[in-house]
């Protein structure tokens, strides 16, 4: 999928997290799922995403003698994260390793993405939960 981020773009691949026999996917997520289970009693989880990796492009230059250090913040419901600052990268970066786990998509969730260098925010987008499913539609299963 691809946003515009005001003063800046952001590639974000996504896709649906591999099948799972239900004792595997069971046992896996028990832990996991616990921590949550207080917080989304009366939510439903309608699908997980992964987020495999984040690129972005055309930055804004924030900071006048020195090059932009950007670093992401992914947040989605209760789960966040963060990629590294990758240190004066300048207007582009990829974080091709992130393979972020199962992430829960709880149903009325936005996902928001911060795009930042060091304190100064260069943009963000969010994205309702119904048009995360919609990137799916007809997607097949895979790692």
């Amino acid at each position: 999928s691809r946003g515009v981020v005001s003063n800046a773009k952001i590639r974000i691949y996504f896709s649906s997290a591999p099948y799972e026999s239900p004792e595997e996917s069971q046992r896996r997520e028990e832990k996991r799922l616990a921590s949550l289970e207080s917080s989304t009693k009366n939510k439903k989880i309608v699908g997980y995403m992964r987020i495999k990796y984040i690129s972005v492009f055309e930055l804004s230059q924030v900071y006048g003698l020195f090059k932009n250090s950007p670093r992401v913040t992914v947040r989605i419901y209760n789960w966040t994260a963060s990629t590294p600052v990758a240190f004066e990268a300048g207007e582009s970066f990829l974080w091709d390793d992130l393979n972020w786990g199962k992430i829960p998509v709880v149903e009325y969730s936005i996902l928001h993405i911060e795009v930042s260098s060091w304190n100064e925010i260069i943009g963000s987008i969010s994205i309702q939960w119904k048009d995360l499913l919609s990137f799916f539609q007809g997607e097949p299963n895979r790692s």
